[in-house]
């Protein structure tokens, strides 16, 4: 009887004479071990359809429940998983369940006839199979009831739905404001971006000319510093000349030492020579100090130059040429 009540699904351990659900678990003894599990198989016939019409296609309904030790419950009707609810509403109705009245333990009957009136009520009521109708209306009710506070739920969500809408318009508005803003912002970058663009591409030509410029200067100033570097060379070779010119003329004076007395007259007028030429010598290297300065930037200097320096080089040219010099021109 205690495993029709429990596959019927009796939830009370007490019920079923235990002090707790798994005690309806086999514990083992002497000759056999423990097991990790209670299952309960109650067959019904239904050749004669009572059952609700989703079972008519069976002619048996087998009802099935397991428990394992960890507490985890299972129940299936024809082998098919289903809720404890499921097998509740099967036999609502029927008289038959795990606390109706077609099962009467020992000592049941005179629990029965000293209950109270409502408890008396609910075993009429199933007799009368009005309790299946009863209970669909209380489950009923208070589905309304939750139907009823999901409703009030929904009005709340629609009203912040609404209130969140009219801020998502406004951001919407802002969104599309701030798009063509960015847009327009895109356009314009893009308008300066090619106009800099022609700035760049002009000004890179112009760079590009000025350099091309610049570098015929720069070939022109190498051109006209090798001009002026075999100037200074054809300078120095002159001074060379003049400076062994005096050595003669040294030589000179140290042969006519005596005729002292009629050269003397010569000799001061060869010192004055001499200073003349050491100024000159001096003065020439001063020009060519300013001349090296002046080289890559002063071609008309470095050509005037060579025009104070042809006098010399004539006179030199007509000292070798057989004209008296001055110092022949004193003693005469």
């Amino acid at each position: 009887m205690d495993a029709i009540k429990w596959v019927m699904g009796e939830q009370s351990p007490k019920q079923l004479r235990g002090k707790g659900m798994e005690d309806v678990i086999f514990a083992g003894s002497n000759g056999k071990s423990s097991v990790g599990m209670a299952e309960v198989s109650l067959v019904l016939d239904n050749d004669n359809g009572s059952f609700p019409p989703e079972m008519a296609g069976f002619s048996e309904v087998v009802i099935t429940r397991r428990l394992f030790r960890d507490g985890e419950s299972e129940y299936a009707i024809n082998n098919q998983a289903c809720r404890m609810k499921d097998i509740t509403h099967l036999f609502m109705g029927t008289g038959v369940g795990s606390r109706a009245y077609a099962v009467i333990e020992q000592g049941r009957v005179g629990a029965i006839i000293d209950s109270k009136p409502e408890d008396r009520r609910h075993w009429i009521e199933e007799a009368a199979g009005i309790s299946k109708y009863k209970h669909r209306k209380q489950e009923t009710l208070r589905k309304l009831e939750l139907t009823q506070q999901n409703l009030l739920r929904v009005g709340d969500v629609i009203a912040e739905v609404k209130r969140q809408m009219n801020s998502l318009y406004r951001q919407a508005k802002k969104a599309e404001r701030f798009k063509e803003a960015r847009q327009a912002l895109k356009e314009i970058e893009l308008t300066l971006t090619l106009r800099d663009f022609g700035e760049i591409q002009e000004e890179k030509s112009r760079l590009e000319e000025e350099l091309e410029l610049q570098q015929g200067q720069l070939r022109t100033s190498k051109d006209e510093l090798t001009a002026i570097q075999n100037q200074l060379q054809q300078i120095q070779t002159r001074l060379g000349e003049t400076d062994r010119q005096l050595k003669v003329l040294q030589e000179q004076d140290t042969q006519q030492k005596v005729s002292r007395e009629k050269q003397e007259g010569l000799l001061h007028q060869l010192q004055q020579e001499q200073e003349g030429l050491e100024r000159e010598r001096l003065e020439t290297g001063q020009e060519l100090t300013e001349i090296q300065a002046w080289l890559q930037d002063k071609e008309a200097e470095a050509r005037a130059c060579g025009k104070r320096w042809r006098p010399l080089r004539n006179g030199c040219g007509r000292n070798k040429s057989g004209r008296p010099s001055r110092r022949e021109r004193y003693i005469a």
